[in-house]
């Protein structure tokens, strides 16, 4: 739990969950307005999109600062790392930007919206 990795991903995921929450409120309700969960949703998808295309520097912001408040290691986004999972396909490298921002970043965020 002292990991940048993990730090990323809780940070990642509170946003995400936030943004969501109202929409799942709504969407439990027993009485539902039809018209207004669609308008939500709509909203919900255009902050999504938004926070995928303009949100990367604040993410990193916010983790930097979690990390440096809690004595947790951060790492050098310009290093190389092994990609994971792909050892018997031969031994490619990824950077740690490529890793956190496209693998993570991107991937979670398209998952939701």
């Amino acid at each position: 739990m002292d990991s940048y990795e993990f730090v990323f991903i809780l940070h990642l995921m509170k946003f995400l969950l936030g943004v969501t929450h109202e929409l799942s409120l709504s969407l439990q309700q027993k009485d539902q307005n039809v018209i207004q969960a669609m308008s939500l949703i709509d909203t919900v998808k255009c902050q999504l999109q938004n926070f995928r295309e303009d949100g990367w520097e604040d993410i990193l912001q916010q983790v930097g600062k979690f990390c440096e408040l809690n004595g947790i290691a951060q790492i050098d986004m310009d290093a190389n790392i092994s990609r994971r999972g792909h050892k018997k396909l031969g031994a490619q490298t990824i950077s740690n930007l490529h890793y956190y921002r496209v693998e993570i970043f991107y991937q979670v965020v398209d998952l939701i919206i």
